[in-house]
């Protein structure tokens, strides 16, 4: 006699296992057969209206009776404006400075140790010297919640010009 419902399982497994194994193939297919860089033959725009009006007046900026002339809000001293055939120019007034307040060996005066509120233990020895800084801590027991700690050094930097006004748009360190 036949078992049939022992038949009917493993045809059910083998078309499951033969659909996992097939599927991914037709997507593979079908990616392929879409090509971004086809051209589109006959395209055709619904609707095309011609204009001769001007945008702007005196859009070549050629000396006219009336010549083209800026308008500035605020601080007129941070920007210098001017024209030329075919072009408005607007200057940005500004300055570029370097400065080097934080170079050479640290001096542990100037740096003032601080700790970081999320790892609020202190190193076993922490300290700025003429040879840079150095942290040093003992790990005993790795269980024990003081085994992440972290020391951080501040200072204060003064700049040798008056920032009050000035605005930074970018500024960089190395």
């Amino acid at each position: 006699m036949i078992n049939y419902s022992n038949n009917r399982k493993v045809m059910v497994i083998f078309i499951f296992t033969l659909t996992i194994i097939l599927m991914p193939s037709l997507f593979f297919i079908s990616g392929r057969s879409y090509n971004n860089d086809q051209e589109i033959m006959n395209l055709k725009s619904s609707r095309i209206e011609y204009s001769q009006a001007l945008w702007m007046d005196n859009p070549n900026f050629t000396d006219t009776a009336n010549p083209w002339f800026p308008s500035i809000e605020g601080d007129s001293t941070d920007v210098s404006t001017s024209y030329s055939p075919d072009q408005a120019n607007f200057e940005i007034s500004g300055d570029k400075r370097y400065f080097d307040e934080i170079s050479g060996t640290p001096i542990e005066e100037e740096w003032q140790n601080t700790t970081n509120p999320f790892f609020p233990a202190l190193p076993d020895f922490h300290e700025i010297d003429e040879y840079g800084c150095e942290v040093s801590h003992t790990w005993i027991d790795p269980n024990d919640p003081i085994q992440a700690p972290s020391i951080h050094w501040e200072r204060n930097i003064t700049m040798p010009v008056d920032m009050s006004d000035y605005r930074i748009t970018s500024a960089s360190i190395s």
